[in-house]
């Protein structure tokens, strides 16, 4: 088992999941389980702080896509922030710097969202 953890907490009206540790593929159904969670129950604009992540797997990048597309169907925003240069690499060389919407850090993007 992995070092990962999701935490979950609210922003204005935001949810705020925060994760940390190595996102493999052994928690990439954890992942889901808990975008679909907020996604389904809770609505509303999801911002993923990127700032305790060490690691993610391309099977983790296609979570995050899926959520994104999710939000994105329900009219809602999914945006990343404080993303670690490693992980920030990681987006540029995949093109993903372009298709989601990235924030320095969570107060910014809570204001952004939460007008």
């Amino acid at each position: 088992m992995s070092d990962f953890h999701i935490n979950i907490s609210k922003n204005g009206s935001a949810s705020v999941v925060s994760l940390i540790g190595q996102a493999d593929m052994m928690e990439i159904e954890r992942l889901d389980k808990a975008f679909n969670q907020i996604i389904d129950q809770q609505g509303g604009n999801i911002i993923v702080d990127l700032s305790g992540l060490d690691f993610i797997c391309s099977v983790g990048l296609s979570s995050l896509i899926r959520a994104y597309r999710k939000c994105n169907a329900a009219g809602t925003h999914f945006v990343l922030c404080s993303v670690p240069v490693m992980i920030q690499r990681l987006l540029n060389t995949t093109q993903l710097d372009s298709f989601f919407v990235l924030y320095a850090d969570q107060n910014t993007a809570c204001c952004q969202l939460n007008g």
